[in-house]
């Protein structure tokens, strides 16, 4: 299913994160192993930055 440029332009304005990163993003869930405890840190770590909220490493 391809989205077009036109749906990630919506996504960006509302949330101030790019298509670039979107698809990184979703290219990690899709082929990271994620019982993987790195891989799972990794992707919290990049959501975190994403949406500006710091994560403890506790919570990580």
């Amino acid at each position: 299913m391809a989205f077009s440029d036109n749906f990630f332009k919506k996504i960006e304005k509302k949330t101030n994160v790019n298509k670039e990163t979107i698809l990184s993003l979703a290219s990690k869930l899709q082929q990271g192993d994620m019982k993987n405890e790195d891989t799972l840190k990794e992707v919290i770590r990049d959501i975190s930055k994403m949406t500006g909220k710091e994560v403890s490493k506790e919570k990580e």
